[in-house]
């Protein structure tokens, strides 16, 4: 900038010479290269980022700007060098009496020429490289922009991938919460699971030691049994001999499980299994040894063994219960080991003529709940002589076997199918059941049942 400043001074001092003109275009020439590295020095403070072209075209326009004033200001010097000169040439005409006034004006005309020729020349140059260089930084600019927008672009997606994850992450974190309570819940239950079974185990601990004991006792029982086996063979009675025991409706309270004949108006003589609280025993059934899918007369005249399952026989039975009043105990336990019962105070059936029908059942008590009830009025069914077809429903004895007082099949079986796992022959049909006591569709099944009356007291 000094050396800038020192070539004004010196062309304000130049002579009206060849000499001075040329010493004018070689400080017109320093001068404008001072401004060239001014300008190359300015050019090596632009950063290569967005923001730093952006700064480097302000500070560029800037310069351009201070050009502008430097190039009208040196246009002012040169124009009030050259007034000067022409001046002081005229001075110098005046003063030595020489009138030179043509050649002087050209030659000041020339020098003003040639001035603003080295300027022109000179800034036209600067202005064209300086406007290249400004139009390659803005392509540069639009070039980062259009990089940014598609950046800004994938950016936006990925946003919106994050936001997905995140979505995903919460769906993910709430399953894993629930897992975690379900596990939890588990984790609880086996621990309760694992306290019953520890208690099974004392229990079946415990078991053993009864089994134990009930088996020394049986061995016990053997030989009391080998010993008393002569004395059994001794009072040992024939059929002739029990005919002398004349209970005719009614068994005797005795203590243990008996056998007797008895005679019954309108029948011949018969055997009957009393229990030893002095009911009759009409039906057992315990591991399905017994077919109970029988016909009309095998129902109606009974079957099996008084020792095994067996049905007593329809026509006993009403003849037995239209004489006088009698009360009915069902027995019931299923594959799990529990038990119930059902007790009627008044069972009866009616005549062969009348199919048996289910006339009465009394009043009912127990735990087994009244699945009889709704039985009442109907007649008994078998698979030759179907009645069920009478009441809407046809199929209750070939689904539920056996012969049995049928009323749209109803709520009780006791001479159903019986469930066997070696029997896949019924596995779509419905077995024994009592409605009450174990549902028809429950996953248990009735694995014992017994029929017993006894003439009510007054």
């Amino acid at each position: 900038m000094q050396t800038f400043l020192v070539n004004l001074v010196t062309l304000e001092h130049a002579n009206n010479t060849r000499d001075n003109v040329n010493i004018t275009e070689n400080v017109m020439a320093s001068t404008i290269t001072d401004l060239q590295t001014l300008l190359q020095n300015k050019d090596r403070q632009i950063y290569l980022n967005n923001e730093q072209y952006l700064k480097f075209i302000n500070i560029l326009r800037e310069n351009i700007a201070v050009k502008n004033q430097e190039n009208i200001r040196l246009q002012n010097i040169l124009d009030n060098l050259t007034e000067t000169i022409t001046n002081h040439r005229i001075e110098t005409v005046r003063k030595d009496g020489q009138f030179q006034d043509n050649n002087e004006q050209v030659r000041a005309k020339e020098i003003k020429d040639l001035i603003e020729q080295i300027n022109n020349k000179h800034e036209n140059q600067e202005i064209i490289r300086l406007q290249n260089r400004l139009e390659n930084l803005t392509e540069v600019i639009t070039n980062y922009r259009i990089e940014a927008e598609r950046k800004d672009g994938k950016i936006e997606d990925l946003r919106e991938q994050i936001k997905d994850k995140l979505k995903n992450q919460e769906i993910i974190q709430n399953r894993l919460d629930n897992l975690t309570e379900v596990i939890m819940n588990y984790r609880i239950e086996i621990s309760l699971k694992d306290s019953q079974i520890q208690d099974y185990i004392e229990q079946l601990k415990a078991m053993d030691t009864q089994i134990n004991t009930k088996d020394n006792e049986i061995k016990v029982l053997r030989e009391q049994i080998k010993s008393t086996q002569s004395i059994s063979e001794k009072l040992n009675l024939t059929n002739d001999e029990l005919a002398t025991y004349k209970y005719t409706e009614q068994c005797p309270n005795l203590a243990t499980i008996s056998y007797f004949q008895f005679k019954i108006r309108g029948i011949n003589t018969f055997q009957a299994r009393c229990n030893p609280s002095g009911w009759m025993v009409i039906q057992v059934r315990y591991n399905g040894s017994e077919n109970f899918n029988r016909s009309w007369n095998e129902y109606k005249e009974g079957f099996g063994t008084l020792r095994a399952e067996f049905f007593f026989g329809l026509e006993k039975l009403h003849l037995m219960t239209a004489a006088r009043t009698y009360e009915l105990y069902i027995s019931l336990k299923d594959n799990t080991g529990n038990t119930s019962y059902a007790h009627y105070s008044d069972f009866k059936i009616g005549s062969e003529e009348e199919s048996y029908r289910l006339k009465s059942v009394g009043k009912y008590s127990g735990t087994a709940g009244p699945s009889l009830d709704y039985h009442v009025q109907s007649n008994f069914s078998t698979f030759d002589r179907d009645f069920t077809d009478g009441n809407g429903l046809i199929g209750c004895v070939s689904n539920n076997g056996g012969g049995w007082w049928y009323k749209d099949c109803g709520f009780s079986s006791l001479n159903g199918f019986y469930f066997k796992k070696t029997n896949p022959d019924i596995q779509n049909k419905y077995i024994i059941f009592w409605v009450g006591f174990r549902g028809i569709y429950s996953n248990t099944t009735l694995t014992e049942s017994v029929m017993m009356i006894k003439p009510t007291t007054l």
